[in-house]
């Protein structure tokens, strides 16, 4: 990653870091109360004063990094670690009491004077607009209207990451802005909202009335969440924050704006898209909008499936999943949108058993790659059990397996996600890897590569892993994964023919060699001469492939047109 990025990431842990020290400050009291909603240091559990010596500190920011902002943990680990040997400080120190041969508080504190320093630093570098976004904002600005940076892009910029989305408030007309630009999309029309294309990237532009500062705070004021209420000026680049949203962004917070219970009214798809944002952010509920997302969670029966898909699948690939996933349980979210994983048995035995499942495909969900299709096989791959719990004691392992990828065609279908998708997803599920698949043979490991391929291949070692990690299994049973996936890539750089196509012989060569009519017969026996090579490589030569061809149409099966 380049040092740009990383100091830009770093930039987060900065801020939060010192709103916690000026919390502690302020209240003493505050250094024992690690559950306080702006608190990023609430799920670290610390021995005595948190401040009072230097692995504190470093236990402090390490869990800030682990709780709050995943792709920091490789680079943060790495300078703590250094640090550690520098100080000769370890664990073991910590758990046998002994005092640090370095003062700690004196690293302290030259670290929080460094840090106050290099955060006023980077909040004076400006957001950087591409190219292609810059040219529709001096182009509305050219026209005679105001125009704001807004949304995602703004907060994405105060997290210090690359925008994903660029979002613009104006107070031209719909009208105005379709006539400014060429490729325009009215797909919001009726509320005031097109969408721009570029050669690069379709850009939100939004309408609201009034001129100035009144204006664009009137359209912020009907955003969703305060993070997103945040407007940058163009061209002057003046921030504008009427509800403290970039403390919220540095305290990892999610607010609504306002009465929350109205925003999430006016529409509640924002009841799901709060979780992604705790998923794909790692922010935290606020404890009056939670409340509020609980009271509003009924609308999601009224949102196009369409839209809680597209949702879903973005909260899926986020770095805190089971945190959002356990937010949206308990308000009721996944009971509307997926009631198969919320609905448990009355009985308690089963209850049990069914919350150890529960947890089992959430851990899988988390362990696996960030790849949709194969976080959706892994919140499927054992959900039989959820929904016929019998199958637990009883049923076979083909079984369960059938039946948890019916149930996710089942539910894939019902978020009306594309065919193929649905398809792939099943697939993964009902070729779930057993726990003797590493002692195949070569040949059984081409026919699995040519009836799944490469790409599922893939991801069904990824998911076969994530099992494991989340059973908590031994070490073995994870190299066992490896060496799988070791005899995988070796067939798959050994140029074998892992499918028909790689034969050295068509349906041409049948027709013309054998004299065959083309029909059926012909790829029935193209498949037979795969068969045979997937077993043996060394056979797929010209000659024997259609002298084996000619074997089997003496066989009446290959016979007839």
């Amino acid at each position: 990653m380049p040092l740009l990025n990383r100091v830009k990431m770093f930039r987060l842990l900065i801020i939060r870091f010192l709103l916690d020290l000026q919390e502690l400050q302020s209240n003493p009291e505050a250094k024992y109360d690690f559950n306080g909603e702006k608190s990023c240091i609430k799920k670290v559990f610390l021995r005595g004063k948190i401040f009072n010596d230097s692995i504190g500190f470093f236990h402090y920011m390490s869990s800030l990094t682990r709780f709050h902002f995943n792709p920091l943990v490789t680079i943060l680990r790495s300078v703590l670690a250094s640090f550690r040997r520098k100080l000769r400080v370890n664990y073991k120190d910590e758990r046998k009491k002994i005092k640090p041969k370095v003062d700690g508080s004196a690293f302290f504190g030259w670290f929080v004077n460094g840090a106050s320093e290099w955060m006023v630093a980077m909040q004076r570098k400006q957001i950087s607009i591409p190219s292609d976004v810059r040219v529709l904002l001096d182009k509305i600005r050219h026209a005679g209207f105001d125009v704001w940076v807004v949304g995602g892009a703004v907060r994405d910029y105060l997290l210090g990451v690359p925008a994903r989305d660029w979002d613009l408030a104006t107070n031209a007309l719909p009208g105005d802005v379709i006539s400014l630009f060429q490729r325009v999309i009215p797909v919001g029309i009726r509320h005031g909202t097109v969408q721009v294309l570029t050669e690069e990237r379709s850009v939100e532009v939004t309408s609201y009335a009034g001129r100035g500062h009144e204006g664009i705070l009137a359209e912020l004021g009907r955003r969703d969440f305060t993070v997103n209420a945040i407007a940058l000026a163009y061209p002057t680049l003046e921030l504008i924050d009427p509800f403290g949203g970039r403390e919220d962004v540095a305290a990892g917070l999610l607010r609504g704006v306002g009465d929350a219970t109205d925003r999430f009214r006016e529409d509640p798809i924002r009841t799901l898209r709060a979780g992604r944002f705790v998923s794909v952010y790692g922010f935290s509920l606020e404890t009056r909008t939670f409340d509020a997302l609980k009271n509003a969670v009924e609308g999601l029966k009224t949102v196009a499936i369409e839209r809680i898909r597209e949702e879903m699948f973005k909260l899926l690939v986020g770095d805190s999943f089971l945190e959002a996933f356990e937010w949206m349980r308990r308000a009721g979210v996944i009971g509307i949108i997926l009631p198969e994983i919320a609905q448990g048995p009355p009985h308690h035995a089963k209850a049990a058993a069914h919350q150890r499942t529960c947890e089992h495909l959430l851990r899988s969900v988390q362990f696996a790659p960030k790849r949709v299709r194969l976080r959706l096989a892994a919140l499927f791959h054992d959900i039989a059990v959820l929904v016929q719990p019998e199958l637990l004691n009883a049923g076979s392992l083909r079984d369960e397996a059938s039946l948890s990828a019916r149930i996710a065609a089942q539910v894939l279908m019902r978020w009306r996600a594309p065919k193929k998708m649905a398809l792939q997803v099943s697939k993964l599920v009902e070729s779930h890897i057993s726990t003797h698949r590493h002692a195949w043979s070569d040949a059984q490991i081409r026919h699995w590569l040519a009836k799944l391929g490469i790409g599922l291949t893939t991801d069904l070692l990824d998911l076969a892993y994530a099992d494991r990690l989340s059973k908590g299994v031994p070490s073995d049973s994870l190299q066992e994964i490896e060496l799988l996936r070791r005899r995988v890539h070796s067939q798959m750089k050994a140029d074998a023919a892992l499918q028909i196509r790689d034969l050295v012989v068509n349906g041409h060569d049948l027709i013309g060699e054998l004299n065959l009519a083309p029909g059926p017969v012909v790829g029935k026996i193209l498949r037979e001469l795969h068969k045979v090579v997937l077993n043996e490589p060394t056979l797929n030569d010209r000659l024997i492939l259609l002298d084996h061809a000619r074997e089997l149409m003496r066989n009446d099966e290959f016979q007839g047109g």
